[in-house]
């Protein structure tokens, strides 16, 4: 399987890398955290905007590492439901990671009902795309790139969101594998890699597009945003920014072969 995919688990591997040295310089007792000054003593029953990143950060690592296992195991259809729910939680990570506001509404889903209350009322699907979409403005993407980015997180909230709400049709495709060697549908009881071309390869694809979302946006919160410049014997954020760089440019040379040039300059 890795034959098939190696280029894929290895750039989601660089992208965890990235996520998982993150999540412990985002909240450092003896470093200046990275928010921005109107809310960096915020604080909600003694939760601090740094140990709720670093907590939700956390979970996105993890989530990523559990899709490259139950990929690397033959459990596509279980990975592909992962990813939404990877997805959901990378795209309020990062309104609420740029926004006191949005930290404070966050804040206030500290059990199930309010928790639900707070999701339809700040962070459902169609409220955390326009939230996103101003966000991305905000940082300096261009408009092109912004409708572009749009157009895939929509097309990724529906094809994954299918497999978490199954339906006759999805219980039966994700049943099955397609075989590597043959042509054919094969029942993947257990576990079963499928052909790259067809089912994995497009859930790790879609996995390496979230991690670059989250790279890039990351980036732009903590650079345009906040103008966070870490002190210079901080070797934690030493250590993230030239991962984080190292995954932006792998991403973009893997995936835009022929156009690497024209669109790293838009986005980097």
């Amino acid at each position: 399987m890795h034959k098939y995919l190696n280029e894929d688990i290895t750039l989601a591997l660089v992208g965890l890398t990235y996520t998982t040295y993150f999540s412990f310089a985002v909240n450092q007792d003896e470093h200046e955290n990275p928010m921005h000054k109107d809310f960096f003593y915020e604080t909600f029953e003694n939760l601090t905007p740094s140990l709720l990143y670093q907590n939700m950060i956390t979970i996105i690592s993890n989530h990523v590492l559990s899709i490259i296992k139950l990929v690397e195991a033959g459990l596509d259809t279980s990975a592909r439901a992962l990813i939404r729910v990877l997805a959901e939680t990378v795209f309020i990570f990062i309104i609420i990671f740029s926004s006191k506001d949005h930290f404070v509404n966050y804040c206030n889903g500290m059990n199930d009902d309010d928790a639900s209350t707070v999701w339809y009322r700040f962070f459902s699907h169609k409220k955390t795309q326009v939230e996103l979409k101003k966000i991305e403005k905000r940082i300096g993407l261009p408009e092109e790139i912004v409708s572009e980015i749009n157009k895939i997180r929509t097309s990724i909230y529906k094809e994954f969101s299918s497999v978490v709400h199954s339906s006759a049709y999805t219980s039966i495709l994700g049943s099955y594998a397609f075989d590597f060697n043959k042509d054919q549908l094969q029942i993947g009881v257990g576990g079963k890699a499928s052909k790259a071309s067809k089912a994995s390869k497009n859930t790790l694809s879609t996995l390496n597009w979230l991690l670059f979302y989250f790279s890039i946006m990351t980036k732009g919160i903590l650079t345009n945003l906040f103008e966070f410049k870490p002190r210079s014997d901080n070797e934690m954020w030493r250590v993230v920014f030239p991962i984080r760089e190292c995954f932006i440019e792998l991403y973009l040379k893997i995936t835009y072969k022929d156009e690497y040039e024209s669109i790293s300059t838009r986005i980097t």
